[in-house]
């Protein structure tokens, strides 16, 4: 499912957002879903718990220093219940209680959640958001973020999205060595994610495999950090 959410600044004149924006649009989430059901917000957010959604920012305006005065968010859950539970939450939030954001004060002026059709085995995708990998030392528990596309870390990812799914989504294991996905246009950015500066991709790609896996990984995100704003992603073609 896709839940988009457009967000109105108050002010005439160019709104500036920072590059590490991601903490600041997570903060709001987060406090919604905490007000509305504190025992999600601990499901979802405590500890490293994977997450089976992504999600992505867009404006209308030039850049991060001239954003214009609306923002366009848009999620996509692999799991309903979260979908239902990020709409819920978003939709009986306060927001005074969050009155600013990017030190700018904001309506939400739209909130909408809707099915999405099931794509097929073969589509070429474009980011939407920026895709991150990252290779951990074991040892010392640190890791290593990757500036150029690697298959072998995407499908470890993609594997490790899938065990923390659940029992439900387990028959796809036998399926992610066959999964063919080609970096088109690739391009290498340095984002900020909480104060850091991480190397992040962004491109099309030719992705090939089984049905069932494509669509869960289109719906769950590409590569790592999906919840916190990478990894979204739309398609341009479906082949047959």
């Amino acid at each position: 499912m896709k839940l988009e959410m457009d967000i109105t600044f108050k002010e005439d004149g160019p709104v500036t957002i920072q590059h590490d924006y991601h903490a600041s649009v997570l903060s709001v989430i987060k406090n919604a879903i905490k007000n509305y059901s504190p025992d999600d917000f601990e499901r979802l957010f405590s500890g490293s718990v994977q997450k089976n959604y992504c999600w992505g920012m867009s404006f209308i305006g030039s850049g991060f220093s001239d954003a214009g005065d609306q923002l366009k968010i848009k999620f996509r859950f692999l799991q309903d219940k979260d979908a239902f539970l990020f709409y819920s939450a978003l939709h009986d939030y306060d927001f005074s209680l969050n009155p600013q954001l990017f030190s700018h004060e904001f309506d939400l002026t739209r909130l909408s959640l809707s099915d999405e059709k099931k794509v097929t085995n073969k589509i070429r995708i474009c980011t939407s958001s920026n895709i991150v990998l990252a290779v951990e030392n074991h040892e010392t528990g640190k890791k290593k973020y990757l500036e150029k596309f690697n298959s072998l870390v995407f499908k470890d990812s993609l594997e490790n999205k899938i065990k923390s799914a659940g029992k439900k989504y387990s028959y796809l294991l036998k399926y992610t060595d066959d999964l063919a996905i080609v970096p088109l246009n690739e391009q290498t950015h340095w984002n900020s994610l909480y104060g850091f500066k991480i190397p992040t991709i962004s491109g099309e790609f030719i992705v090939v495999g089984n049905k069932d896996l494509v669509n869960f990984m289109f719906d769950a995100g590409m590569g790592q950090e999906t919840g916190s704003g990478f990894g979204l992603a739309k398609v341009v073609q479906q082949f047959d």
